[in-house]
């Protein structure tokens, strides 16, 4: 019995082992945090987990922060808001659920949190005020309008933007990965042809100059159209193998989440919607 034990102990390091090592790339990827400043008052954090941007009221007496990262990058994003005022009122948006982007809302137990609520028959996992399906929600903010939208199910069973006005910036959260392949989980509410409706909306009904993408570089709206290429292409050569080795050609370079993501498993995801 005891030798059984230790045979199964082993090879569960060596899973647990073999796992790290395929993983590695991708958490080391993520993990990598930088700090954009679009003005004095909004800052930008990519990476750490899902792209970040906080805004801090002119007096510093609140901030706004959207997505809140998870482990070591929650953990820079909570002390970056403490060196500004460690007694401001503190409000998070979530664009979704996914622990990328709202693992660190622990870390500001007494936040008011908005985020989308969920279609019928799921319930929402985050304590906050919600925006129904379909919905807008307005803050006021002292410089500017930020408008939240539910976009309803795409990336997540609740994917939400948030659009500054004045600045024309758009954070996309999941709906645009800048550079990695996306994550397409059925389980996890994703519908990679609702995401490409998604995309079409944001592009017709914002003006966006700066595209702040769930992960990936800050960019522009053109961020939004090549994921939307992305999809249609895929979409289109599902029955040409030919084009279907092109497109892995042309993507190769793309960043992927070892079993959560990369072409192979964006082209059977997006096969069996069909």
């Amino acid at each position: 019995m005891k030798k059984t034990l230790v045979i199964i102990a082993g090879v569960i390091i060596a899973l647990l082992a073999g796992l790290y090592i395929i993983m590695a790339p991708a958490v080391k990827a993520m993990s990598k945090m930088d700090a954009v400043d679009v003005d004095k008052n909004l800052k930008i954090f990519t990476g750490g987990g899902g792209n970040s941007a906080v805004y801090v009221f002119p007096d510093k007496s609140s901030i706004i922060i959207i997505d809140t990262k998870m482990g070591g990058g929650a953990k820079m994003l909570k002390a970056y808001c403490d060196s500004i005022n460690p007694k401001a009122v503190i409000t998070i948006i979530n664009t979704h659920e996914h622990s990328d982007h709202a693992a660190g809302n622990k870390l500001f137990p007494n936040a008011a949190v908005i985020t989308g609520r969920y279609d019928a028959g799921r319930q929402n996992t985050l304590k906050a005020t919600l925006v129904d399906v379909g919905k807008t929600y307005t803050i006021k903010i002292a410089d500017d309008e930020m408008e939240l939208m539910n976009m309803g199910a795409a990336h997540s069973f609740s994917d939400t933007t948030v659009y500054f006005k004045k600045r024309k910036l758009l954070m996309t959260g999941d709906l645009v990965f800048n550079g990695w392949h996306p994550v397409l989980v059925k389980m996890g509410g994703a519908n990679a042809g609702k995401w490409i409706a998604d995309l079409d909306y944001l592009m017709k009904n914002y003006d966006i100059k700066t595209a702040v993408p769930g992960h990936g570089e800050v960019s522009d709206v053109k961020i939004l159209q090549a994921q939307k290429t992305y999809f249609v292409e895929i979409k289109t050569a599902l029955n040409d193998p030919a084009r279907l080795k092109a497109l892995k050609e042309k993507y190769k370079n793309y960043k992927h989440i070892p079993i959560f993501s990369g072409f192979d498993s964006a082209v059977r995801f997006i096969q069996a919607e069909k």
